[in-house]
């Protein structure tokens, strides 16, 4: 059933956001951080071993908040720019608006792209699939393989295939264990958190790329322009 949403924490979402800067920028400005607060929590021998395991266990729900926020924003910016993803859109099953809300949602200058966000799911990797699937009007799953085996093939190894999908997919249980059960016996090791850093940064770039070949832009304008952008940031 399709939640109600709450268009003035809409626009309080909004403010917290930087209103110029590309959807990936914005978030690899939480990344980086997030990444650095990771490495210095691992490395503090002053903090006690069972502590930092506890720790541990916040970061997969942060990297889904990330992957979630980015994929919110990727949403909205497509179906703002219009066809084909606006008509696209009509085919979300979950999405539902009284003519009120409508109207509300233009007085309060909310876009369209935004409203629809909001009400997505993303409580499994499955569901993202299935979102970009039907934005994007193809089978995203297929074109997401499709892409890994050719970055697979492109440096010379199997890691993305083989690993990615099921790194993303074990990312998003272990969000729901640590941000929903007391799990007492249940713990983050501290390796696969790693690679989940990694992957979390990835599956954006792979999404983006994909993009950009649909809409025509140039990749490597596009990386250009994302290489200048890592550089302020760090």
């Amino acid at each position: 059933m399709p939640r109600k949403v709450d268009l003035n924490a809409l626009l309080e979402k909004r403010a917290r956001h930087f209103k110029r800067m590309p959807r990936l920028q914005q978030m690899d400005r939480r990344y980086f951080e997030l990444f650095r607060a990771f490495k210095a929590a691992q490395g503090a021998k002053s903090i006690a071993r069972r502590s930092r395991r506890e720790l541990c266990r916040y970061f997969p729900i942060a990297l889904v908040a990330l992957i979630e926020g980015y994929q919110k924003v990727l949403y909205r910016d497509l179906i703002d720019s219009g066809e084909p993803f606006l008509s696209n859109a009509e085919n979300f099953r979950d999405i539902r608006a009284s003519l009120d809300a409508l109207i509300e949602t233009r007085k309060k200058t909310l876009s369209l792209g935004e409203f629809i966000a909001e009400q997505l799911s993303h409580n499994s990797f499955g569901k993202i699939e299935s979102n970009l699937g039907i934005l994007l009007g193809q089978d995203f799953g297929f074109e997401f393989t499709r892409r890994l085996k050719q970055d697979d093939a492109a440096a010379g190894h199997t890691v993305f295939q083989t690993h990615l999908r099921r790194v993303l997919v074990e990312l998003f249980r272990q969000r729901r264990v640590f941000c929903h059960e007391l799990a007492p016996r249940a713990h983050a090791d501290a390796h696969l958190v790693e690679t989940m850093f990694k992957v979390t940064r990835v599956f954006p770039q792979i999404v983006e790329e994909h993009v950009w070949e649909l809409t025509g832009r140039d990749r490597e304008v596009e990386l250009r322009k994302l290489r200048r952008s890592w550089k302020k940031i760090h």
